[in-house]
């Protein structure tokens, strides 16, 4: 991205007098994009990408600067020439797509060219995980709450002798 000699605008991250180094950053000079991302593209939002990698199991892409997501194989749309044949994908290209989840935390986004699609795919695909199973006791009557009684009992189970007993 840059070579000696270059100028550019930094933020001193850190200074090593022992070493006689300085340690720059030039990503601390900007925002976070990822802190107003659900905001300023929620899923379902159809944007305009740059292909920025091919790789046999999908494209990643440029959402925005600093954002890269990506999208599946079979969430890509090829388009094909005037002869029926496929054309194929390439660094550069400009494609429209929708957003279909973001992960803030692993700060991913995965995008589909099936305009329409992809955030209800996203959105089914999730609901049909199957949910992790509660171990809390199932009480008789589904309209009685359960106490911490009766949550200690369950965990110990007969280990629990009164005294009376």
């Amino acid at each position: 991205m840059f070579h000696k000699g270059d100028d550019v605008e930094a933020i001193i991250l850190s200074i090593n007098h022992d070493e006689k180094r300085v340690s720059l950053g030039i990503k601390q000079m900007f925002d976070d994009p990822w802190a107003t991302l659900f905001t300023d593209m929620p899923p379902g939002m159809k944007v305009d990408c740059k292909v920025m990698s091919i790789v046999d199991y999908g494209v990643f892409v440029r959402v925005k600067e600093g954002i890269e997501g990506f999208i599946a194989q079979n969430e890509l749309v090829i388009a094909e020439d005037a002869d029926g044949k496929p054309v194929e994908f390439k660094i550069g290209d400009a494609v429209a797509c929708e957003i279909a989840n973001i992960d803030s935390q692993e700060r991913r986004i995965t995008l589909s060219m099936r305009i329409g699609e992809g955030a209800a795919e996203a959105q089914a695909q999730n609901s049909s995980q199957p949910k992790r199973a509660s171990k809390l006791p199932k009480s008789a009557d589904a309209s009685q709450t359960n106490t911490i009684g009766d949550l200690i009992k369950a965990k110990l189970g007969e280990k629990l002798v009164s005294k009376d007993d």
